[in-house]
């Protein structure tokens, strides 16, 4: 687990909190796009590393009385190790524990509701940082209202990329309470080429030679939860409402994300998606937890508030038999 970072989850409550907020990576820098943010971790390691050194000169060359040509040997060594130590040390807060640029809120304060689809344009994305730009993540609020809606089909929560090269594509499982996360992979890595049988990757989820997808059973309806989706070249994990739900490994290098993102499209599910916000680099478990203790836009909660609420009158049970196509045949409601 990643060590927690208040930055991160700062930029994680603030993304889900305020959907006008703008990440603090966007404001204004220098011409030539360096922004001092960027440039205090390195100065930092390069300071701490020049005290070191002088401590070292300091003591080989002003205080040790050994010869000469040990004493530059062992201080040559020590120059070394110290570089390594501190510089290595800040590339791997940088890459693992360091918030991601965050792109800020891009859906509207109420969200995005059924048949109302929205296109966020790729230039409004993060780039995506690692192998093949693969290292991403994506969180979002999300209420389904009516799973029977489009039953029987692919209900697109959200999309990214065209035909073939998706990363992501998120949606509702045409019958089952599931949520599918599918990305694309690299031709043929995941079994032999051109098959479309499927390649021995696990016992859940999905895959064939050009995708793979991570399946969330039981997910909640008629009620407001957080999915938080983490990419890291081939590790997929997923969150509901800040937990850790599911962790896939993908069987080969997914294509690399870009273009723009579809939100709702293609008839969307019934309900809302609101407080979408990317990521260019992985998610760690604080920046997940830190959205969800934010909660959902009041402006979009609203919008469901009539079918979100405690059920007053008494349940309803009913049995159905229904055909391969989802059609009921005969149904007994008590």
């Amino acid at each position: 687990m990643s060590t927690s970072d208040p930055n991160a989850a700062a930029v994680a409550a603030a993304a889900a909190k305020d959907p006008n907020a703008k990440p603090p990576t966007q404001t204004a820098g220098p011409a030539n796009g360096i922004s001092m943010t960027f440039m205090v971790g390195p100065m930092i390691a390069t300071i701490v590393f020049i005290v070191v050194e002088i401590g070292l000169a300091y003591y080989y060359f002003g205080r040790s009385t050994d010869p000469f040509q040990s004493r530059a040997m062992w201080f040559t060594i020590f120059t070394v190790l110290a570089a390594l130590v501190i510089y290595g040390t800040y590339f791997l807060y940088e890459g693992t524990y360091k918030a991601p640029t965050w792109s800020g809120t891009v859906t509207p304060a109420a969200g995005v509701t059924t048949n109302r689809s929205m296109v966020i344009p790729g230039s409004s994305i993060p780039v995506s940082v690692g192998t093949n730009g693969g290292n991403y993540g994506v969180q979002w609020w999300m209420f389904i209202q009516d799973w029977n809606y489009m039953f029987g089909q692919e209900k697109t929560v959200l999309t990214r990329g065209a035909a073939g090269a998706l990363n992501p594509y998120v949606f509702l499982d045409p019958v089952e309470n599931t949520l599918d996360v599918k990305i694309n992979l690299m031709a043929g890595a995941a079994g032999s080429g051109g098959s479309s049988s499927p390649a021995p990757v696990g016992y859940t989820g999905g895959s064939t030679d050009d995708s793979y997808t991570c399946k969330v059973k039981n997910v909640p309806l008629q009620s407001w939860f957080c999915v938080s989706l983490s990419v890291s070249n081939r590790n997929v994990d997923i969150y509901l409402n800040g937990m850790l739900v599911r962790s896939c490994l993908l069987p080969a290098v997914p294509k690399a994300p870009g273009g723009d993102c579809g939100v709702m499209t293609n008839g969307g599910f019934s309900g809302n998606l609101a407080a979408l916000n990317f990521y260019a680099g992985a998610l760690n478990p604080a920046m997940a937890m830190a959205f969800y203790q934010a909660g959902p836009p009041s402006a979009a909660v609203s919008q469901t508030a009539s079918t979100a609420n405690t059920p007053t009158q008494p349940y309803i049970v009913k049995l159905a038999v229904v055909d391969p196509a989802g059609q009921e045949l005969n149904k007994y409601t008590y």
